[in-house]
């Protein structure tokens, strides 16, 4: 009979089946499209990881900056100087980061770990945890 579609052989899309010069199933080519759209995604998916990762940075370098300047003016004020102790453990768990540790450097956090291990304007020297860390 040949309305049947069983005996067919496979059913070719506008190419006749030919995909990269070899003869393929539609199961065969659906499946190199779809590897095909896995690797622009997953192309896409590090571009935005990192470009998440400098905004991010980014913004931990500008925190530790702004925490350095506010215990500066504390302890001016003669009051106790908190603000970079209190972020420490943030601050150590994103430094600890292996994947992390060349942007870190790229983005100029040296600059702000000097500022958060200088003597505080009274000639004291940061807390020792800081320090040490």
């Amino acid at each position: 009979s040949d309305d049947s579609s069983d005996d067919d052989g496979p059913v070719r899309n506008g190419d006749s089946g030919m995909t990269g010069g070899r003869l393929m199933s539609d199961f065969d080519m659906m499946l190199e499209t779809r590897r095909a759209e896995q690797r622009k995604r997953r192309k896409k998916k590090d571009i935005d990881l990192i470009n998440d990762n400098d905004d991010a940075i980014a913004r931990l370098i500008a925190d530790m900056r702004l925490a350095a300047r506010e215990d500066n003016d504390l302890n001016l004020n003669r009051q106790p100087a908190t603000r970079k102790i209190s972020m420490l453990k943030t601050v150590m768990s994103q430094l600890k980061k292996v994947d992390l540790q060349m942007a870190f450097v790229e983005a100029n956090v040296l600059s702000v770990m000097t500022d958060w291990l200088a003597p505080l304007p009274d000639k004291s020297l940061p807390s020792r945890e800081i320090r040490n860390e």
